[in-house]
């Protein structure tokens, strides 16, 4: 038993602050792998989130960031915009940020009612406020001969005086009527002050020939993702959801957002 004992190896005094320096170092290599590997998990787990998140973004239309760089959140599915708006809607991501920037306020019940046909007496009063004109203390009413000074007569009469809208050959403008989708991208387009090309080449559309009236707004709309598909159906009237839409696209396509 003695003869076992004193064939082990025999731990002097000496040999102690060398042990301790060991095991310190053995520690501090192993905390450093483990923070390590703790960091790398996420990292990547935080590279994940930001593809989703871009891709969501780009999926719905552009990737939005503020003047700091800062990326806005895209809409998530359980999000409630309005009572009839959630995050699963086609436009949810337009409407959100036209309710965030206070361009859009809804109805008192809540709701935005995204399918309801636009009338053209709404077009000018969005956009007017996206355009966050100052009418400077002007008086702008009875600019056609079916606008008097009902609530949108500022907004379509200050159109007309920039150059925004004519109206129609007959003095009018038909505010009650259904806005088309032509007659939507052209205010949309001018109001914003995009770029509308010449001469087309290709048709931009299967409806609409390169040398349709409409063809060179139909193309800038078409540059910008305001109409997405083969067909632009330039005179199908247009929902308010899709309206937003379109003005969301431009003011991307226009460097405002």
């Amino acid at each position: 038993m003695s003869k076992k004992m004193a064939n082990k190896t025999k731990i002097e005094t000496k040999d102690v602050p060398f042990l301790a320096v060991l095991l310190l170092f053995a520690g501090f290599s192993l905390y450093g792998v483990l923070s390590f590997s703790g960091t790398l998990n996420e990292h990547v787990a935080d590279q994940g989130y930001a593809s989703v998140l871009n891709e969501e973004i780009l999926a719905d239309g552009g990737l939005v960031m503020t003047d700091e760089g800062e990326v806005i959140d895209p809409v998530t599915a359980s999000e409630e915009i309005f009572t009839d708006v959630s995050g699963e809607h086609p436009y949810a991501t337009a409407i959100a940020y036209f309710k965030e920037m206070g361009y859009v306020t809804g109805y008192e019940d809540g709701s935005f009612r995204p399918d309801r046909l636009l009338s053209r007496s709404d077009v000018f009063p969005i956009l007017v406020d996206v355009m966050d004109v100052d009418f400077g203390g002007g008086v702008y009413e009875g600019c056609f001969d079916d606008v008097g000074e009902e609530w949108f007569a500022p907004f379509v009469c200050y159109a007309k005086d920039i150059g925004w809208t004519g109206g129609y050959v007959d003095g009018t403008f038909q505010p009650y009527r259904s806005a088309t989708t032509a007659e939507a991208t052209i205010m949309i387009l001018t109001s914003l002050g995009a770029h509308i090309g010449g001469e087309v080449v290709a048709a931009p559309y299967l409806d609409v020939p390169n040398d349709n009236w409409a063809a060179k707004y139909a193309k800038a709309a078409k540059d910008a993702g305001m109409i997405d598909g083969e067909y632009f159906r330039p005179e199908n009237t247009i929902s308010r959801g899709l309206f937003i839409h379109m003005v969301y696209k431009a003011m991307i396509a226009v460097g405002m957002i």
